[in-house]
């Protein structure tokens, strides 16, 4: 099917281009849902759960803790709420107020897609319920939805950002698809054209990490791993370098998932830091 798939798009790219440009983004949006572990479900099911939708989509939210600090959480790209269970236990819940969000397709959200458009609604209507976040903490697609969420209205009420394990941007994310369907650079750019006449508010150019850390005003933590295979360091290293002020965390041996103590206790400093 994907050989199949990669045939129909090369070959009608310039046939067809925003008829190619659809296509290809539904198969960029596809997700393949990632089952939740048995210890994963136990903490779930600890949290009080709330759902919210828009449109088709789905969102399932978890809270834990009543303190007076909002705190959101968004996992990434074939990912659940479940990555945050060690976090979650180590934060201290009488502080903060924890909201974890499993993004559509995701976790125990329904559907099988996910765009960073649909991400960052959800993530805007959980603020507006809640009227202030002291941080949005974000892994991978997580963090790059933290970012799009920033340029297109720098005004919402967060106090500060955690940015982990982030892509380079929508670019990557381009070329990774690229790369791994097999596709020529037409159906890219009719999937590019598509993307910014009937989904992102901002140049989908434009929403990248360097572009969020020339503009944010706000204390940012930026933690990388060195060893990272699926959004190499590299990128992440010359973009911190726009902002003096952003506070970096490296690691080395952790890979793209971050799960250690170590980045745990950093990111617990950086959050109880007044």
């Amino acid at each position: 099917m994907k050989k199949l798939l990669t045939f129909v798009l090369n070959k009608t790219a310039n046939l067809a281009p925003s008829w190619n440009g659809k296509l290809a983004f539904s198969l960029l949006c596809k997700v393949q849902r990632i089952e939740i572990s048995h210890k994963g479900n136990e903490f779930l099911d600890a949290a009080t759960e709330t759902k919210l939708n828009h449109d088709k989509y789905e969102a399932t939210v978890y809270r834990y803790g009543n303190g007076s600090k909002n705190l959101i959480f968004l996992h990434g790209w074939l990912s659940n709420s479940e990555r945050w269970r060690e976090t979650i236990q180590a934060i201290d819940l009488e502080v903060y107020s924890c909201y974890l969000v499993d993004a559509p397709g995701h976790g125990r959200s329904k559907g099988n897609n996910l765009n960073l458009e649909i991400y960052r609604i959800f993530l805007t209507d959980l603020l507006k319920s809640l009227g202030t976040a002291h941080a949005v903490i974000g892994h991978s697609l997580g963090s790059l939805v933290t970012a799009y969420t920033y340029l297109e209205d720098p005004r919402l009420p967060i106090d500060r950002y955690v940015i982990t394990g982030a892509p380079a941007g929508m670019n990557s994310i381009y070329v990774f698809f690229k790369r791994i369907m097999h596709l020529n650079d037409k159906v890219i750019a009719n999937m590019d054209s598509y993307i910014n006449r009937n989904i992102t508010l901002v140049n989908a150019n434009e929403i990248n990490i360097s572009n969020f850390l020339k503009e944010v005003k706000q204390p940012v933590l930026v933690i990388h791993d060195h060893d990272d295979k699926v959004c190499p360091i590299t990128y992440i290293e010359t973009a911190v370098a726009y902002n003096e002020d952003v506070i970096t965390f490296f690691t080395s041996g952790l890979g793209h998932n971050l799960l250690d103590k170590k980045v745990i206790d950093r990111t617990i400093g950086f959050l109880d830091h007044a």
